[in-house]
């Protein structure tokens, strides 16, 4: 499961750079590696402390972390 997520989020990484969108200088799957393992960390927090981390702020922290290694040109 994870080796096809990780694919999956390198080759949208790569089109958006090949489209202009993303700076050609992000390491497709290392990028793919860091939203997986920020997702899974997500995950954890909002399992073991659902009061303090419902849907918007799991959405809104990941959002936070893409901005953060997803520069755009």
């Amino acid at each position: 499961y994870y080796e096809e997520f990780r694919e999956g989020l390198s080759s949208a990484i790569e089109r958006l750079q090949k489209a202009g969108k993303l700076k050609k200088t992000i390491d497709p799957g290392a990028t793919a590696d860091s939203v997986l393992a920020a997702i899974d960390g997500i995950g954890v927090r909002a399992t073991l402390d659902p009061e303090e981390w419902p849907a918007e702020r799991q959405k809104s922290q990941l959002e936070a972390m893409l901005r953060a290694i997803l520069p755009t040109r």
